[in-house]
C-alpha cells in the first residue's frame, strides 16, 4: 500500500463494484466522506447525510474495487472518498501503514507473552 496515490479530485474510475456494509451505530464516523451508491447515483456521507444511513446496510464504493484513473492508474476520488483530499494528501500509501503495523503487533503478541500465569491444581479434581 505504500505506493498508493490518489488521482485528481473529482475523479471516478466508473467501477460497478462495492462493499455491502452496515454503518455501525458507534463508529459511524469511520465512514465519513466516503461515497455510497443509492439507486443510480452516488451520495457523499458527510456529517449530515450519514445520519440517515446509521444502522442500515449500504453499497460502499471501495478502493478494493477501484479500476484506477489516469495513466498511472491512481485510486479515484469516488472509491477512496474525500477524507484524504480534505487533509491535502495525495500519497496516501504511507498513511495506511498504521493498521497493518497494529495488526502485526497484536498477532505477534499472542505468541510472545511476557506474563507468567499461575494455576492452582486440585488433585481431587483430576481423579475420577
Amino acid at each position: 500500500m505504500q505506493s498508493e496515490v490518489l488521482g485528481d479530485e473529482g475523479s471516478d474510475c466508473g467501477s460497478k463494484g462495492y462493499l455491502k456494509i452496515k454503518i455501525p451505530e458507534k463508529k459511524w464516523n469511520d465512514f465519513l466522506y466516503r461515497y455510497i451508491i443509492v439507486g443510480d447515483h452516488l451520495v457523499n456521507l458527510d456529517e449530515e447525510t450519514i445520519k440517515k444511513y446509521i444502522g442500515k446496510v449500504v453499497k460502499l464504493r471501495s478502493p478494493m474495487y477501484c479500476i484506477g484513473t489516469g495513466k498511472d492508474k491512481c485510486l479515484c476520488n469516488i472509491c477512496a472518498g474525500d477524507f484524504y483530499y480534505k487533509l491535502g494528501k495525495k500519497n496516501i500509501g504511507i498513511l495506511c501503514s498504521r493498521p497493518a503495523e497494529t495488526t502485526k503487533r497484536l498477532g505477534m503478541k499472542k505468541f510472545h507473552s511476557n506474563l507468567i500465569t499461575n494455576y492452582q491444581i486440585d488433585v481431587d479434581d483430576m481423579l475420577v
